[in-house]
């Protein structure tokens, strides 16, 4: 378990680094709404 959370932990810098600076924090409010509505789900 523990290896899945440094995975999930390091995937937000990576998002954010995918994009251009312009649209950076699109792309993490996109990543934080995907997480979001996955844990709305799976409740």
């Amino acid at each position: 378990m523990a290896g899945s959370l440094s995975m999930v932990a390091s995937t937000p810098p990576a998002v954010v680094m995918a994009f251009d600076a312009q649209v950076a924090g699109r792309g993490r409010s996109a990543y934080n709404l995907m997480v979001f509505v996955g844990e709305f789900v799976l409740q």
